[in-house]
């Protein structure tokens, strides 16, 4: 039954890791996005005025730094699981 339990909770600090990775991944995708849609605007010239790239880049500032929070978070909570998960592994190791 302990080690039942142990495979368990090692099952489910892997999955929440798992799914911080995702949140990651997710957010690097989307921030690639956002910069694509300025290169788009400098490759044609559209650097200046309300639809240029730097409007478009502000106006993705909000956005971008929430992206940029969610990476942050998610690298700390993985941390977090990775401390909770390695003497778990250990012990089902020993």
């Amino acid at each position: 039954m302990q080690q039942f339990l142990l495979y368990f909770q090692i099952q489910n600090l892997e999955r929440q890791i798992g799914r911080q990775r995702s949140i990651i991944t997710d957010s690097e995708t989307v921030l690639t996005q956002l910069d694509d849609q300025v290169a788009t605007l400098i490759e044609y010239d559209r650097i200046r005025g309300p639809s240029g790239s730097i409007a478009t880049r502000q106006a993705q500032a909000e956005e971008r730094q929430t992206l940029n929070e969610n990476i942050d978070a998610a690298y700390t909570r993985i941390e977090t699981l990775q401390t909770e998960l390695t003497p778990l592994q250990q012990e089902k190791l020993a």
